[in-house]
């Protein structure tokens, strides 16, 4: 049976390594949870930009109303609805 023999030089490596290995996996897992929480913010800005567009919409419906109020307001038999 061969004998292992370390040297002190070897156990300094293997401890900057096993360091280093437990560094990369923390980066590695906050750079995940970077992730996740920017596709949980573009979820959230894309509900936003939908509501944003939906009161786009109903104020260009309010606007276009109140132009042809204000436009058919002076005719006869025509008013605000």
């Amino acid at each position: 049976m061969p004998m292992v023999s370390f040297a002190l030089r070897d156990l300094v490596w293997f401890g900057v390594l096993l360091v280093s290995l437990a560094l990369a996996y923390g980066r590695l897992r906050a750079e995940i949870r970077h992730l996740e929480d920017t596709k949980a913010e573009q979820r959230d800005l894309g509900r936003l930009s939908d509501e944003l567009r939906g009161m786009l919409t109903e104020i260009r419906t309010a606007i276009a109303r109140l132009e042809e109020a204000l436009r058919g307001g002076g005719k006869a038999g025509q008013g605000v609805p």
